[in-house]
């Protein structure tokens, strides 16, 4: 498989690593709940994420270092897993 997907509740394994690699490992759980589309790449250090039509681009840049792309060209900067998630509460 090319990248990890959130399809259903419950999912285990590497897909989910990859997604708590991403997106951070206690705020992953809130994604899958709310009912975003999280697609990863490179373990977990890229991905797209989706809810509607919208897509966004993460890039996880270390640690506590996390850009995402809109679909406007516009980039934007965190500095912790509950910042990203606040973002994107309120964008999609």
């Amino acid at each position: 498989m090319n990248g990890a997907v959130i399809k259903s509740p419950g999912m285990e394994g590497t897909e989910m690593e990859a997604i708590k690699t991403l997106l951070g490992a206690g705020a992953s759980k809130f994604y899958e709940e709310a009912g975003y589309s999280v697609q990863t790449y490179a373990g977990g250090l890229r991905g797209i994420v989706s809810y509607g039509g919208d897509e966004i681009y993460v890039l996880r840049h270390g640690l506590r270092n996390w850009e995402v792309r809109d679909t406007d060209g516009d980039s934007f900067w965190f500095g912790s897993q509950w910042e990203l998630l606040a973002w994107f509460g309120d964008r999609l």
